[in-house]
């Protein structure tokens, strides 16, 4: 079994009067047969190794449905951890694109040591939290007695290298011009990628609206269910004809987003902040665990 990495496609004809974009995908979209004859144990075993990049989401999905099915759910504390261990993943793959990717488009030097910690500390947490992947299991037992050297190296190393303080001072930033306040004061690679999208006038490049994610109600599982089986529908997945998103943009909100929003749309600006401020939330959610 290979892990090859997906990629995304986009062409784009352009027109006097309109242009057109096609999107395509080479995801793998037949995985879940792979597990048709498995064993409850293999599946949990074998479905993070399919999608790596997001492991622990994939075996949090998993192990979830997996509960839910045979009414089995687990105690609080054992699933406030998995969800620790999801939320630390979500916040590396941000790190991934701020430390890295974001110097890049700049033309500035990538910030590879800082991500190198991340993944280090990433470690850390998950060999204390899920040995041998048991988090994610019918026999998972929370940890106790936790250090917390590594969640404090991690929320410190975002609140220096991500906003130049600390995250609760980005999330009480409420409109644009404080935000202006802290372009002009920050150094960091997230400030200078506002500080770009500012300059260009950029805000409100990419707005064309968007459609949350719905959240599904019994109504609407025997239909997602039934859709579930048909391979059109998990390769170009729509619900009531249109493409859903989950984004940083739809899992947050601020007074500062829909200032945003408000005068952009949905455009780079709103979509940086937002991710700033799932970083930020993140961040704030460890510190308080």
């Amino acid at each position: 079994m290979t892990n090859q990495p997906a990629a995304i496609t986009i062409d784009i004809a352009l027109g006097e009067q309109s242009h057109a974009i096609n999107l395509s995908s080479d995801r793998p979209v037949l995985a879940a047969n792979y597990f048709i004859g498995k064993s409850i144990d293999e599946t949990l075993r074998l479905l993070p190794m399919l999608f790596s990049v997001c492991s622990k989401a994939q075996a949090c999905a998993s192990i979830n449905a997996f509960e839910a099915a045979l009414n089995k759910p687990s105690v609080v504390a054992v699933t406030q951890q998995r969800q620790i261990l999801v939320n630390i993943e979500t916040l590396r793959e941000h790190l991934w694109r701020i430390f890295l990717q974001w110097p890049q488009l700049l033309g500035n030097k990538a910030n590879q040591q800082a991500l190198a910690d991340v993944f280090q500390l990433q470690r850390e947490l998950d060999s204390q939290l899920n040995p041998g992947n048991q988090l994610f299991s019918f026999a998972a037992q929370a940890k106790r007695d936790i250090d917390t050297r590594a969640i404090n190296a991690l929320t410190t190393l975002v609140d220096k290298l991500v906003f130049g303080g600390r995250c609760e001072q980005w999330l009480a930033v409420s409109n644009l011009d404080s935000l202006e306040d802290w372009i002009a004061s920050t150094r960091t690679p997230a400030r200078d990628m506002m500080a770009l999208i500012n300059s260009n006038d950029w805000q409100a490049a990419g707005d064309g609206g968007y459609q949350p994610l719905p959240l599904f109600s019994g109504q609407h599982l025997s239909a997602l269910r039934q859709q579930m089986d048909d391979d059109g529908f998990i390769a170009q997945p729509t619900w009531d004809n249109h493409c859903c998103e989950s984004t940083p943009l739809t899992r947050n909100n601020s007074e500062l987003i829909s200032a945003s929003r408000q005068r952009y749309g949905t455009g780079l600006l709103t979509r940086a902040i937002a991710l700033l401020t799932e970083v930020a939330q993140l961040a704030v959610d460890l510190k308080h665990w």
